[in-house]
Order: C-alpha cells, then structure tokens, then sequence
C-alpha cells in the first residue's frame, strides 16, 4: 500500500519552498518523437522556468517609484466597480478636513464674543457660533457615517473585480506552475490581496488627502495667532513617522516570509480533517507526526507574530512620547505667554485648542502616509502577479499541433515532486504506435 503523492510530498519536506531553477530533477525528463514526415516540430517553451524568473524579476522591480503606477490602477479598479461612491466618498473625506478648520475659527470666535460680552448675558452673544459649531458637527458625524457605509460596499465591488483578475490568470497558468511552491505562494498572496488592497490604497489615499485638508486648514487658523507653533508641532511628529514606516516594512517582511509556513499548515489541517485522508492517517498511523509538524509550525508562526507586535508596540511608545513631551512643552509655553500678558486667554484657549486638533490631524495624515506606504508593498504582489496575463499568452506555442504521429515515445522519464529529495517516478519508457 503507497501513500497517495500529495501526502507523500507533504511527509518528504515540509520546509523546502524554493525551486532551483537549473536542477533538471524539478521537471519530467523524457522525449516525445514524432515519426511523421508531415508533422512539424513543436518547440515547447518551458513555461516553469518562465514563471519562476517572471516572479523573479517582478520582485527585484520593487521601489517607492512604483507607487504612483499602484495608485492609478488601484483608483482604476475602484472607480470601474463603483463611480458614483468613490466620487461621493471623496467629497464627503474633503467636506471632512474643511469641516475640523471651520470649527476651530468657529470655536475661537465664540470664545471671543463670550470673553468679550459685558452684562449678565455673555453666553447669548456666543450663542449664534455655538449654534454653528454644533450644526457642522452634527454634519461631519452623519457624513462619517456614510462615509462606512460606502466603505464597505466599495471594498466588496472592487474586491470582486480584483478576484476575477487572479482568478484570470489561475486558470491561464499551465498545470506545471502549481508544481512551483514559489508560483504557488505567490498565487495565494495575490488572491489575499485582491480582496483590500485595491480599496485600502484608495482609502488611504483619500485619508492622506482629508488629512491634509484638515491640517492645512487648523494649521493656517493656528498661524494666524501664533505662527512660530506650526512648524514645531510639525516636527514633533516626524518621529512618529519614520517609525510607522519602519512598522509597514517589518509588517510585510512578517507575512511575506509567513506565506509558505501558513501554506503547508493549510495542507495539514486539511490532511488532518479530511475525510479521505482520514483512512490513510490512520492506517498509516500519521496522526502524531503530522500533528507534531503542525504544532512546529504554528508555533513558528506565532512567535513570529509576537515578536513584530513587541517591537510594533515599543515604536508606537517612543514615537507617542516623543511626540507628547514636545506638545506639552508647546502648551506650557502658552501657559507662560498668558502669564506675562503676552497672549490674551481667548488666543491662549484657542492656540490650545488648535494645537490638539492639529496633532490630530497629522496623525491622520501620517497615518494616510503610512497605510499608503505598506498597502503598496502588499498590492505590489497582486499588480505583478495578474499583469502576468498577457506575458502567459506570449510564452505559448504558436504553431498548430501535429495533426498524426506514427510512434510516441517517451524514454528514461523520472519525475522529482518540488520539495522531495526522492524520485516518484524514474527510469520509465513508453511506446505507443498509431
């Protein structure tokens, strides 16, 4: 009794996801004579080694300079699953940004007309701002509300449309690429991707572009009473910055090297929980070693996971503390400003307000920054693999199939399965006559 050859494969090397593109024992050895004066030769392109150097060569291309390429399809695909939404989310993500300036110059008025009011009625003549201040933000609630809702429908549209993409070149692909760990993996990071990504970098970059507004516009308010604030509570979040993109890259790295491992754990469980792999689990008694191996490799994976959460959350602290300490030396600041008599309390109160909101409003748009930045490391293996289509088409044999043969004949075959150290099939010769 012989282990069916996908449990074998999985017995022989687990850890072994590469190919090696020259060892002639990856791929089926042989020779097909055709004895017919009328057929012609057939030149049969090797279409595993192309999609291995094709992978290849997809992964060395990878810079930032690809990003405005990835934000142009990416807008591509969203604006094909759903126009009318992407347009709407758009202006509502703008209406946003201006929405935090207008309630900050709102805000600071009114708390000039109410420190200004003489009589037993301050609060009425700040009334009419206040009024206004509660209006846009009563608007900028219900605008973020729909803002969800187009959220999610956009993500399931251009989610489908990404998918069908894949789905495209999945079925193009000759049998012999799922051979490939590599093709393989590659696949199933596309097909992941294919589900957010595309939306994720729209939505990132309207979140860049609403936080942009936004800081913009407090940012002007805030210049206009005390200008030297700006640029400091600026440079108080470039730490922050560098060590989200420090996360995005470690990020990605993680899942990236996490592919295979994940790979092979989805080959066991399903061994595991298979009912026709149940009968030869058993009669085999495979079950503790392949538990085993799935432990090892869950195990891996968790701790590989644990260890970029650790170093994620003590670069969130530093760049959150470095961050603090630097505002709350601005805002001590203005507190002595309004003890020397150099600032009026309105100014002061206003200046506070506005440091806040500016603050919030760069960690919006880094954050934009940052979600743009690690959403292209990840869409990047979902553009290279499905832009694989036309090249698939190209690799073929243009030449028509010989219509006759007198003799088929296959000498000396072995065949090797990607990963194993030991033949399946070796010194094997047929012959079949017309």
């Amino acid at each position: 009794m012989a282990l069916a050859p996908h449990l074998q494969s999985i017995l022989t090397d687990m850890g072994d996801s590469k190919v090696a593109d020259e060892d002639p024992s990856r791929t089926p050895e042989g020779a097909l004579d055709f004895d017919d004066e009328a057929a012609e030769t057939v030149e049969e392109k090797p279409h595993f080694d192309f999609f291995t150097e094709y992978l290849k060569s997809a992964d060395q291309k990878k810079s930032v300079t690809q990003l405005p390429g990835l934000i142009s399809s990416s807008i591509h695909l969203v604006w094909r699953a759903w126009p009318r939404g992407l347009a709407i989310s758009s202006v509502l993500q703008v209406a946003n940004g201006l929405g935090a300036g207008a309630q900050l110059l709102i805000g600071r008025s009114a708390a000039n007309s109410f420190l200004s009011a003489t009589g037993s009625a301050p609060l009425s003549k700040a009334l009419p701002q206040l009024l206004a201040l509660a209006a846009i933000t009563a608007v900028m609630k219900i605008a973020s509300t729909i803002q969800g809702y187009m959220q999610n429908v956009l993500t399931t549209r251009a989610g489908r449309m990404a998918l069908d993409r894949v789905l495209d070149v999945a079925t193009a692909v000759e049998l012999s690429s799922f051979d490939s760990p590599e093709f393989y993996d590659r696949m199933q990071r596309a097909d992941m991707n294919s589900q957010i990504r595309p939306w994720q970098m729209v939505a990132a970059l309207l979140g860049t572009l609403s936080g942009f507004v936004g800081a913009a516009a407090i940012g002007l308010a805030l210049f206009t009473i005390e200008p030297w604030l700006v640029p400091l509570i600026a440079i108080a979040y470039v730490p922050t910055w560098l060590l989200k993109k420090q996360n995005a890259k470690d990020r990605y790295q993680m899942m990236r090297e996490l592919t295979a491992n994940r790979r092979q754990m989805s080959y066991l469980q399903h061994v595991l929980t298979g009912r026709d792999e149940a009968k030869e689990v058993r009669a085999f008694n495979l079950a503790k070693t392949l538990r085993k191996r799935y432990d090892g490799l869950n195990d891996h994976s968790v701790a590989e996971q644990l260890s970029f959460a650790r170093k994620r959350t003590a670069r969130e602290i530093v760049g959150s503390l470095s961050a603090i300490f630097l505002v709350a030396g601005v805002l001590f600041f203005l507190l002595w400003m309004v003890s020397q008599d150099r600032l009026s309390l309105a100014a002061a109160g206003a200046a506070v307000a506005a440091v806040y909101l500016l603050g919030s409003r760069i960690e919006g748009l880094l954050s934009g920054i940052d979600s743009l930045f690690e959403t292209s490391l990840f869409l990047q293996d979902y553009v290279s693999f499905v832009e694989m289509l036309p090249a698939i088409g190209a690799s073929r044999p243009t030449s028509p199939a010989p219509e006759s043969f007198k003799v088929l004949a296959v000498e000396d075959l072995s065949f090797i399965y990607p990963g194993s150290t030991s033949p399946t099939l070796t010194g094997l010769s047929l012959e079949i006559k017309a």
